[in-house]
């Protein structure tokens, strides 16, 4: 990890599920979901189930990137961010899952 950055927290509400989703507004006006900077370009893990994701996502740790504990889906973004690797895998991912279908709304 290089650091974090000045960032406002936004909350996007998601109106299939009624769950809040957190993001982070730079000065700038990007959205970001992480505060924390890592280094080099950014890198996408596409992978399918049981493929070795979280091995992935370890090994690129290592290498000094800020895994952004989401997964997107083709309808769907599941957060996981918080959790250990051994809560993701039992996880309720109904629970955790956001529509990307968003009609939203946010808090700046």
């Amino acid at each position: 990890m290089v650091g974090a950055i000045a960032a406002r927290e936004c909350t996007v509400r998601d109106r299939v599920t009624g769950r809040d989703f957190t993001l982070f507004v730079r000065p700038d006006g990007r959205l970001l979901v992480n505060i924390v900077l890592g280094k080099g370009h950014p890198v996408a893990v596409l992978s399918i189930p049981k493929s070795g994701t979280y091995l992935m996502a370890s090994l690129l740790q290592q290498l000094g990137y800020v895994d952004t504990e989401l997964h997107v889906a083709s309808t769907t973004l599941t957060d996981y961010r918080g959790l250990s690797v051994a809560e993701k895998r039992t996880a309720d991912v109904d629970g955790r899952a956001y529509w990307l279908l968003w009609s939203s709304w946010c808090h700046l």
